[in-house]
């Protein structure tokens, strides 16, 4: 079952950290599991779903992204390479889907963020929005409030050295 780590901005719980909704013990889609994950979700009233795992990562799993069409959530897909960072050419992308939560998280729209085990890469793009919001140590907080988080050095420099 989904268990979504909350990051607290302002003293809400706005910003939700988790691995991939639907995974099983064994690393493998389960489409009853994501009912019940998705039943979470939606008790959590969470508006927007951030992907970070790449097409590959997906396949692996067995989960298709066609099902979030059928939800009333935003999906969106960001992909990012397991314990990676996002590409040098993805940096323009990458400041439009920073802003794009933080729009959602001004509007108290609770938001998702989730990569395969939801530490390393959901982690990271965690801290970089508590940076744009203009938060002090954002991967300390983002630690103490998830378990693991921000798993490399690379990942960690990406969010110091991040504007």
């Amino acid at each position: 079952m989904l268990s979504i780590s909350w990051i607290p901005i302002e003293k809400k719980n706005l910003l939700g950290v988790s691995q991939f909704p639907g995974k099983n013990s064994n690393n493998f889609f389960d489409l009853t599991l994501f009912a019940k994950d998705l039943e979470i979700i939606s008790k959590q009233k969470i508006k927007l779903i951030v992907s970070l795992l790449p097409d590959l990562e997906l396949n692996k799993l067995g989960f298709d992204d066609f099902i979030w069409s059928k939800e009333e959530i935003e999906y969106i897909k960001f992909p990012i390479d397991d314990f990676g960072i996002p590409s040098n050419n993805k940096f323009d992308e990458l400041k439009e889907l920073i802003s794009t939560i933080k729009k959602n998280l001004i509007l108290s729209n609770p938001v998702l963020i989730h990569c395969n085990g939801g530490k390393g890469r959901s982690g990271m793009i965690a801290a970089l929005v508590l940076k744009a919001m203009k938060e002090k140590d954002t991967v300390k907080k983002v630690r103490e409030n998830v378990v693991g988080a921000i798993e490399t050095e690379e990942q960690e420099t990406f969010v110091e050295n991040w504007i």
